[in-house]
């Protein structure tokens, strides 16, 4: 069995020195590693966030062609604003408005 002989003074402080860098070298790409990691999340969550917005684009276009493609149903009130709007007599106008079809 070997028994190390304490260090002299220059050969502790050439340790902690080698020690130290090593340390903040590894810490450093420690750093990177992160960054790199963080910068990758955030390029998906941009990717999932454009893809989300052109989902509820298209959503908003199908409602829309949708909605055109419905007949408009016209209330009463409707149908008879627009009689006394075109000037339809009175007469006239409450015998469209109460026929039945």
């Amino acid at each position: 069995m070997v028994q190390s002989q304490p260090a002299t003074p220059a050969e502790a402080n050439s340790q902690a020195d080698s020690q130290g860098c090593s340390h903040s070298a590894t810490s450093l790409k420690g750093k990177k590693r992160k960054a790199s990691s963080v910068d990758a999340i955030e390029r998906q969550l941009k990717s999932i966030k454009d893809g989300i917005k052109q989902v509820a684009r298209a959503i908003r276009e199908g409602n829309l062609i949708a909605e055109r493609g419905r007949p408009h149903v016209y209330s009463e009130q409707e149908v008879f604003s627009e009689l006394v709007r075109i000037g339809v007599e009175t007469h006239l106008r409450y015998k469209a408005y109460t026929s039945k079809m």
